[in-house]
């Protein structure tokens, strides 16, 4: 992903067209967001921290319009190495294209000159791994239940 086959795209504009080519363009464009359009036209970035990993904190955001609540991971573009910069426009790509019930949703995404910003859908009750430290075992109906979700 991210190089250059014949006259493809490269880059998050590439990981853009891709995959407005599997799901059409109306189901993409309507989400992928560059300058003017600003995050803070639609969303309440709050300083509450969901969560963190690799690539950073991930925040709870609300919708100016619905009111609802989102979680909101944030890159920055600028220094980032070609490695990640394609881990970025796979996970867009790939999160842009999908649309399934067990799977948290890519609502929308802002790119900025240095910024790159991605509105997911907020999922509750915690990551299962967990729960499954939590408890020491996981009962076969309970692994069979997540194993069924997930797919």
């Amino acid at each position: 992903m991210g190089q250059c086959n014949g006259g493809a795209k490269r880059g998050l504009d590439g990981a853009l067209e891709r995959a407005k080519s599997r799901v059409g363009s109306v189901a993409v464009s309507g989400r992928y967001h560059k300058l003017p359009k600003q995050m803070s036209n639609d969303y309440d970035i709050e300083k509450k921290v969901l969560g963190s990993g690799y690539n950073g904190s991930v925040h709870l955001a609300t919708s100016k319009i619905t009111k609802q609540k989102y979680a909101v991971k944030g890159f920055k573009l600028h220094g980032v190495s070609r490695a990640k910069r394609q881990e970025l426009e796979t996970e867009c790509e790939i999160f842009l294209g999908m649309d399934h019930p067990h799977v948290a949703r890519l609502v929308d995404v802002f790119q900025s000159e240095d910024m790159l910003m991605l509105v997911m859908e907020c999922m509750t009750g915690g990551e299962l791994f967990k729960r499954v430290v939590a408890r020491k075992r996981l009962a076969e109906k309970d692994a069979v239940d997540a194993t069924w979700q997930m797919l």
